[in-house]
């Protein structure tokens, strides 16, 4: 168990440095996580190390702008989706087909 908790305890370093990247400085000694967010944290990815961006993507251009405004769009901007509850972010999108 002591790899796993090895793992949890880097894994809330890189989201504390990913945090600390975005301009919310938060140190990991007094990031207080739950178990689940833990493991949660293992899976975040720095969006600097994908190396593929939506202009990459050939066609579908109004399938991308769409995913960008439901996806991307409220995680950049959310004092765009705050003032009114007529404008939400979606709870969660349903990807489907071959990658």
């Amino acid at each position: 168990d002591e790899e796993n908790k090895a793992a949890l305890s880097a894994a809330e370093k890189r989201l504390a440095y990913l945090l600390e990247q975005r301009g919310d400085p938060i140190d990991s000694s007094t990031l207080a996580l739950t178990n689940y967010e833990r493991q949660i944290a293992q899976d975040v990815i720095d969006p600097q190390d994908i190396p593929i961006h939506f202009g990459d993507i050939g066609g579908i251009d109004d399938m991308k702008q769409e995913l960008w405004e439901l996806a991307v769009l409220p995680l950049q901007r959310p004092d765009l989706f705050a003032t009114s509850p007529l404008l939400q972010a979606p709870g969660g999108i349903l990807l489907y087909g071959p990658p």
